[in-house]
């Protein structure tokens, strides 16, 4: 079974899983954000199995991870608890 994926098209899945105007204060690390900017112009694919993201720092940032935090939850996000982290 072949389930490839590329950094774009998991990248799409997040902003459409995301509401628009909350994405400016969602800043995509890691892994992800590196097979990115690697692979762009490829269609080489990755293996994951999360997506590191940030709030926006600086001066927003306690704003912003309340507003994303509450937005998400709101839309019936559930943290993901784990006996492991």
């Amino acid at each position: 079974m072949d389930d490839t994926i590329t950094p774009n098209q998991v990248l799409a899945m997040v902003a459409g899983a995301i509401s628009q105007d909350l994405r400016a204060d969602i800043i995509i690390v890691g892994s992800l954000a590196a097979s990115y900017q690697l692979l762009r112009d490829s269609a080489q694919a990755v293996r994951t199995k999360d997506v590191d993201g940030m709030v926006a720092p600086h001066a927003r940032a306690l704003q912003s991870a309340t507003r994303v935090a509450d937005r998400l939850l709101g839309e019936g996000w559930v943290p993901q608890a784990s006996a492991d982290y």
